[in-house]
C-alpha cells in the first residue's frame, strides 16, 4: 500500500491564469476559445462541458476550439495538474459572466426581472410563468438587432487557492523464487478528486496513471554508460509496460465536494502516478522482507 498527493496548479509558485473566449451565436449555439490542449486528459471535454452546465444546455451545443495561437487566448500550460480545478474553473467562470448577459437581454426582451429567469434546454424561462420563455436564439438576435450587441465574452481566470488531490493505492505482486520475476496481479486505486466531472474520462485517466506507474516500477530504466551515453535507444530496450502485463485494476472516488474547486471538483493528473511505484515496492518488500530504494525493481 502507498498514499499520495498532489497539487492542482502552480498557486503561490506563479500567477495560475487562464483565459477563454466565448460567443452565443445567432442560432443559439456557442463557441468556445481555449488555449488548453487535450493531450489525452480530457481536459477540453471538461470545459465543454462545464460551460454547457452553466448555461442549461447540452455539450454538442458547444463548438470548442482549443489551441490555436492565431485566435486562442493565453493559457499557463496543461501541467501540474490544473485541469478541472484552474482551467476548469476558468470554464465555469467564462459562461458564468456569459449568462449574466444573456439574462440581461432577456430581461429586456421578455420584460422579466433577471432574477426571474432561469436557462434551460437552450432557453430562458420565467420562474414565474413557464410559458414566457425565448429561446437563445431569440436572444442573440435580439441583443444584436435592438442593443447592438455581440453577445461575446473574454474572461480570465487565476486559482483562487492551493488544493491537494489525493490516492491510496494496494499491490498484490507474486514473486518468482528463483528468477526474481515480478509480476502484479491485482491493484486497486482510490482516489480524492473531490466531485467528480466526467466519470468515464475519470477512470481511463487513472487506469492511464496506473500503468505509466507500473512501467516506472517493474521495466522502464534509463541508464548510461561510462561515456554518459543513454544504454536504451529503442523501444526494444527501453522496456515499455505493455497492456498484456496489466493486473486486475479496481478504481473507485471518494464522495467529496472542493469548495474552491468549479463544481466541487479538484483534479487528478500526477496524482494518479504518485502511488503506483511506491505501493509496488512495499508489496515486494512485504514478501521477500527486501527493501526498495531504487526504480525499477530489481531483485538480486
Amino acid at each position: 500500500m502507498a498514499i499520495g498527493a498532489h497539487g492542482n496548479g502552480v498557486f503561490g509558485a506563479h500567477r495560475d491564469v487562464v483565459t477563454l473566449t466565448l460567443k452565443l451565436n445567432e442560432d443559439g449555439t456557442l463557441t468556445l476559445l481555449t488555449g488548453a490542449h487535450d493531450m489525452g486528459n480530457g481536459v477540453v471535454t471538461m470545459q465543454t462541458m462545464m460551460v454547457a452546465e452553466v448555461l442549461g444546455i447540452t455539450p454538442d451545443k458547444v463548438d470548442t476550439f482549443e489551441t490555436d495561437t492565431d485566435a486562442c487566448t493565453f493559457n499557463l500550460g496543461d501541467y501540474a495538474s490544473r485541469g478541472v480545478f484552474v482551467e476548469g474553473g476558468g470554464a465555469k467562470k467564462t459562461a458564468e459572466k456569459l449568462k449574466n448577459l444573456i439574462l440581461e437581454e432577456a430581461e429586456k426582451l421578455l420584460e422579466t426581472s433577471k432574477e426571474d429567469l432561469y436557462l434551460d434546454n437552450g432557453y430562458v424561462i420565467s420562474k414565474l410563468d413557464e410559458n414566457v420563455k425565448a429561446s437563445l436564439s431569440d436572444v442573440a438576435v435580439y441583443s444584436q438587432s435592438k442593443s447592438l450587441r455581440e453577445l461575446t465574452v473574454v474572461e480570465d481566470y487565476s486559482s483562487p487557492a492551493g488544493r491537494t488531490s489525493y490516492g491510496v493505492h494496494f499491490a498484490e505482486v507474486l514473486v518468482d523464487k528463483e528468477t526474481k520475476d515480478i509480476k502484479v496481479v491485482d491493484f486497486v486505486a482510490v482516489h480524492d478528486v473531490g466531485r467528480v466531472i466526467n466519470p468515464l474520462n475519470l477512470e481511463g485517466q487513472l487506469e492511464g496513471g496506473i500503468h505509466m506507474g507500473l512501467g516506472y516500477a517493474l521495466s522502464e530504466e534509463l541508464a548510461f554508460d561510462e561515456q554518459g551515453r543513454p544504454k536504451a535507444t529503442d523501444f526494444k530496450t527501453y522496456k515499455l509496460f505493455r497492456t498484456v502485463d496489466m493486473p486486475k485494476c479496481q478504481v473507485a472516488f471518494v464522495d467529496g465536494y472542493e469548495k474552491a474547486g468549479p463544481f466541487g471538483g479538484k483534479s487528478i493528473g500526477e496524482c494518479a502516478v504518485v502511488p503506483v511505484a511506491p505501493a509496488v515496492a512495499n508489496a515486494v518488500y512485504n514478501a521477500t522482507d527486501v527493501e526498495i530504494h531504487s526504480l525499477p525493481i530489481k531483485l538480486k
